[in-house]
């Protein structure tokens, strides 16, 4: 069984900052332009891995999902709405 890279997500308008860590690793965050051209140079970060993502939903997202799904990533599209919220 092959290991699973999990990235965080915060995809916006222009640009998608991403942070991931791999076992034995340490934290990594890369931004790229949220275009087709900043897909393409994300996927191409993780080659043939198993990659699962997460991002929060918004109108800024769901062609990014289209295109990742199509290359045999898992991606999650959570709804804040159903997010746990921190108690201050």
């Amino acid at each position: 069984m092959s290991k699973m890279t999990y990235l965080g997500m915060d995809v916006h308008q222009k640009w998608i900052v991403v942070v991931w860590k791999r076992r034995d690793e340490k934290e990594r965050v890369c931004t790229t332009e949220n275009t087709l051209e900043g897909w393409a140079k994300l996927a191409g970060v993780f080659g043939a891995e198993n990659v699962w993502a997460a991002y929060e939903a918004s109108s800024c997202g769901w062609g990014l999902h289209d295109w990742l799904t199509a290359r045999g990533w898992k991606v999650s599209v959570l709804a804040p709405t159903h997010l746990p919220k921190s108690v201050k």
